[in-house]
């Protein structure tokens, strides 16, 4: 119940995806790859924000029960590289397209008091119940993504591979535009 808490993942959520992935390498130095797949998150009960019907301000108020459900699609193309000559040196470029539809969001009460509390009516403090709003829950919760990645690989050994590469999200919808860099090396023993 502590309220900074940060659920990560996927909040208890179980996904079905489906997908497939097409590779086509006509000459030993390039490839193509372009993959696809659609996720089904299940509905399952969440704690979120009180979205009242006609707020100004949305995913401000008290903790509600609700049970939520989405989806989403993600599209892959990219081009595999590597050095004519030599299989030490690859990399790959490659594009991203991320669609979230909307949130289904389902408030399991209808009305709930706000976090201001209890009202004052003269004489008492009395309990002031609000209407929630499923819909202005929803709202502004479809998602879209346009990203560009990158990545290069050295072999140096047999034993040892670095590694280094990147992502930009360069355009979208309700998504934060970020830039992503990676790198690592792997060792074989």
């Amino acid at each position: 119940k502590n309220p900074y808490y940060m659920a990560l993942g996927n909040g208890g959520h179980v996904e079905i995806r489906g997908g497939g992935m097409v590779f086509y390498k006509p000459k030993n130095w390039i490839g193509f790859r372009g993959s696809a797949n659609y996720s089904m998150v299940l509905e399952a009960d969440e704690e979120r924000r009180a979205c009242f019907k006609n707020a100004q301000i949305k995913n401000l108020g008290p903790r509600a029960d609700a049970t939520v459900d989405w989806g989403y699609f993600v599209a892959r193309g990219d081009i595999n590289i590597s050095h004519p000559k030599s299989d030490k040196l690859t990399g790959v470029l490659g594009y991203e397209f991320y669609y979230k539809r909307e949130e289904s969001v389902r408030y399991k009460d209808k009305k709930l008091e706000s976090w201001l509390g209890k009202e004052y009516d003269g004489t008492d403090f009395v309990e002031k119940l609000y209407a929630l709003s499923d819909t202005q829950a929803s709202n502004h919760t479809q998602a879209i993504a346009h990203r560009a990645r990158w990545e290069m690989s050295y072999v140096h050994t047999e034993w040892l591979e670095l590694y280094a590469g990147g992502s930009w999200s360069f355009a979208g919808k309700n998504m934060p535009r970020e830039f992503d860099t990676h790198f690592g090396f792997h060792v074989l023993l």
